[in-house]
């Protein structure tokens, strides 16, 4: 087992995982739980999928993905979004997500 931080900076240093990660995102959260999120290429993506984020990614030596999360800092944006908890919380997913995730308002840190 093998575990590997993704960037926009080095996908190319790792083959497909980067894909396989969305592939398996795709499995659990469109066929497994079928959520309506958007897909393409057999892979789910979304809006906080951009250079700001990294991807930490466990998989075996072929590249299978058995583990996955996506980091991105407090204080992105990409148009009107900033990252999903934050979102959510101010209402903004379309109530896909609860808004009252945290006890508090969602922090927009440097250091978070």
């Amino acid at each position: 087992m093998q575990t590997t931080t993704l960037s926009f900076e080095n996908f190319h240093n790792h083959g497909e995982l980067f894909a396989n990660m969305m592939r398996a995102r795709r499995e659990l959260f469109i066929v497994q739980n079928k959520w309506n999120l958007p897909e393409a290429l057999g892979m789910e993506y979304d809006q906080y999928d951009t250079p700001a984020s990294r991807w930490v990614v466990v998989h075996d030596e072929f590249g299978r993905v058995l583990a996955g999360n996506r980091l991105t800092p407090t204080t992105a944006k990409c148009g009107i979004y900033s990252y999903m908890i934050r979102d959510a919380q101010r209402g903004i997913l379309g109530g896909s997500i609860p808004q009252d995730l945290l006890y508090e308002e969602a922090p927009v840190e440097d250091s978070v």
